[in-house]
């Protein structure tokens, strides 16, 4: 398995100076040593489409593989939750622009030499039936896999919402019936957020084991709070986690997913320590699966 990063410090704001750029954070990562990195795509975010022009695109893939790096994931994620956290598809045109972006970041993610667009599912709205939001998701994804799956991209959806279990993930396969859709496997989510036991996560490792196109690393405190993944705070064990995906022939990137709230402080002078800290303790958990 290779070891990746994927943080959210990559800003772009026109009223706070950005802490960083694209360049520096591909570099930083591949100085580091990791092997790959992700890019969010959100708004906010450096790597939103509309503020990479083509040539700026061209230059950032040349300095990805001058470093030997690649780009493992463009996190699209706001795409299907459009502009609320976790918010759905209420009506046509909010889901002409939700696709409308997932098609942008899937162009992003050619221009990358990246395979994978990740996403959420969002959930169902007040009001709306079970059935038609299930309906309206499925409509969706169909149309982004039938565009990604022509341009060799692939689709991955994360657990939540919507598709809160790797079960509900194989009924949403079923129903697009694309080899596009995939899926993000983040058992700190999945344990967090969705009350999901070691075991019930392991189970799902196999479950969806054909379908893993990508996978998020966080740690998990005792009182739910997200740390960095292998440290000691971690009360979640990344070990059996990792020797499922290993035998499922998982041979793609772990991320290590960081948010500036979640270990470094936005003002932090050093942005990029947690970075270093958790590639020192993860690719150490991973020599030893080797």
């Amino acid at each position: 398995m290779k070891l990746g990063y994927a943080s959210s410090i990559v800003k772009h704001d026109v009223l706070v100076k950005p802490e960083t750029n694209l360049r520096e954070y591909v570099k930083e990562i591949a100085s580091i040593g990791y092997d790959s990195c992700g890019v969010f795509s959100c708004r906010g975010q450096a790597g939103y489409p509309g503020y990479l022009s083509v040539r700026d695109r061209r230059e950032l893939m040349k300095l990805v593989r001058d470093l030997g790096c690649e780009v493992a994931g463009v996190g699209a994620y706001g795409g299907m939750m459009l502009t609320t956290e976790f918010a759905y598809l209420v009506d046509e045109p909010e889901r002409r622009c939700a696709v409308d972006f997932m098609k942008k970041s899937v162009d992003l993610a050619v221009d990358l030499d990246c395979e994978v667009v990740e996403d959420l599912a969002g959930v169902k709205p007040e009001g709306m039936s079970e059935k038609k939001a299930w309906s309206s998701l499925c409509a969706c994804v169909k149309e982004i896999c039938k565009y990604a799956d022509d341009r060799g991209v692939f689709l991955a959806v994360e657990h939540l919402g919507l598709v809160d279990t790797p079960a509900k993930f194989l009924e949403l396969t079923d129903a697009v019936g694309s080899e596009a859709l995939k899926c993000v496997y983040d058992p700190s989510n999945m344990f967090k957020y969705l009350g999901q036991g070691k075991e019930e996560i392991l189970k799902g490792v196999r479950l969806n084991g054909d379908y893993i196109e990508d996978v998020h690393l966080k740690g998990v405190s005792r009182d739910l709070e997200f740390v960095r993944p292998c440290s000691d705070a971690d009360y979640y064990g990344q070990r059996e986690f990792l020797e499922a995906l290993k035998k499922v022939g998982y041979r793609g990137s772990v991320l290590v997913e960081e948010y500036e709230q979640f270990y470094v402080s936005s003002t932090a002078k050093k942005p990029f320590l947690a970075a270093r800290i958790a590639y020192r303790d993860v690719r150490k958990m991973l020599e030893v699966l080797k």
